[in-house]
């Protein structure tokens, strides 16, 4: 038995489900049925081409690097199942504090921002990117503040896309480029 968790979209929000799955036991030894697999050792070819190991992987790829600073740890676990299986690397922070520690010590390509942590605004994350010339880090601002003035000051900061909660998943991924 084991907790399977899924992540699905319900109508324009991620939301998250788990349950327990019942999965039969099976012998290390014996042949999987449904497989088709027989019990012959399989042969191979010596001179077919191997695959990548993970590190040879990694060099060959360049895998997005992607901060998420959100303080809804649902939303932000989501985020981060999502964007690790589109091959991104994904590191989140749960205040402005940390979001800030994070920036300064390695750059991402892309953060994923809320406005409203418990210990700032959001916006200022936006303004220390925006006063760094040499910054090439895009901004995606995530949020659920309605009012104007707010989004008037968060779009004068040019964020790359300012999308309004609950986020809209395929939104976000054409925001951060992976679709």
């Amino acid at each position: 038995m084991r907790l399977v968790t899924r992540y699905a979209i319900r109508g324009r929000a991620i939301s998250r489900a788990s349950a327990w799955k019942i999965e039969p036991a099976r012998a290390p030894d014996s042949p999987s049925s449904s497989s088709g697999r027989s019990d012959s050792p399989r042969k191979t070819n010596p001179d077919a081409p191997r695959p990548h190991t993970s590190a040879q992987r990694s060099t060959a790829t360049k895998r997005t690097r992607v901060l998420v600073i959100e303080d809804d740890h649902t939303h932000a676990s989501a985020l981060r199942s999502i964007l690790t299986r589109k091959n991104c690397d994904v590191t989140t922070a749960v205040t402005l504090a940390q979001g800030l520690t994070m920036l300064a010590a390695a750059p991402p390509d892309y953060v994923v921002l809320d406005l409203m942590l418990p210990d700032g605004h959001g916006i200022e994350v936006l303004r220390r990117l925006r006063a760094d010339p040499e910054c090439k880090t895009r901004v995606v601002v995530t949020t659920g503040v309605r009012d104007a003035a707010i989004i008037r000051e968060v779009l004068a900061l040019q964020p790359h896309r300012l999308l309004r909660k609950p986020v809209d998943l395929v939104d976000l991924l054409s925001a951060i480029g992976m679709m």
